[in-house]
């Protein structure tokens, strides 16, 4: 079955089977798996395509990671506010991701993919998301979840900056809000 003409390098994430698969409730089989594309908001989807488009196009990379999507979450308002708030430069934070991550000369959009940590970072947003009472994962809530990821380059650049996902969680509740209990 042929999709649309254009290919966006991050379809395999939202027309796949692979990405469901970690997105499960705790007592759910595999058929109930939980469809992340239903709770991303347009804009963390916009993000995350950003951050495909980075990967290639400035890193070389064939696998989208951390790093590339924190490099797109800098681009978010929400997320220039948080930082703000921390007092921390999103130059500081691109400069560290530009100098500190790998970078390859591949140039094949149509085989990209998402890392493990990328995956496990959408996982822990939509926990985040839900903890916070929140019927949509946004780029407040990949913040998050990228404070909490303990393995990869943006995890790392945060904790850095003491940016522990509590407190991105204070600054995510004072720019946000919080949703229903």
């Amino acid at each position: 079955q042929e999709r649309q003409q254009s290919y966006s390098p991050f379809e395999s994430l939202f027309w796949g089977d692979d990405l469901a698969d970690g997105f499960m409730d705790e007592n759910a089989s595999k058929r109930d798996a939980v469809d992340i594309e239903k709770f991303l908001s347009n804009h963390a989807q916009e993000i995350i395509q950003r951050a495909a488009q980075i990967a290639i196009s400035q890193f070389g990379r064939k696998e989208v990671d951390t790093e590339h999507l924190l490099y797109s979450l800098l681009e978010s308002d929400v997320i220039k506010e948080i930082f703000k708030q921390f007092k921390i430069s999103e130059q500081d934070i691109k400069g560290f991701i530009e100098y500190n991550a790998p970078k390859q000369n591949y140039t094949n959009a149509k085989e990209l993919s998402i890392t493990p940590r990328l995956k496990n970072v959408l996982e822990l947003a939509f926990q985040a998301a839900k903890e916070l009472g929140h019927g949509y994962i946004g780029p407040e809530h990949l913040l998050i979840a990228l404070a909490e990821e303990k393995d990869g380059i943006a995890g790392e650049l945060l904790r850095k900056y003491s940016l522990t996902s509590e407190a991105i969680r204070q600054k995510v509740v004072k720019v946000v809000g919080k949703g229903a209990e």
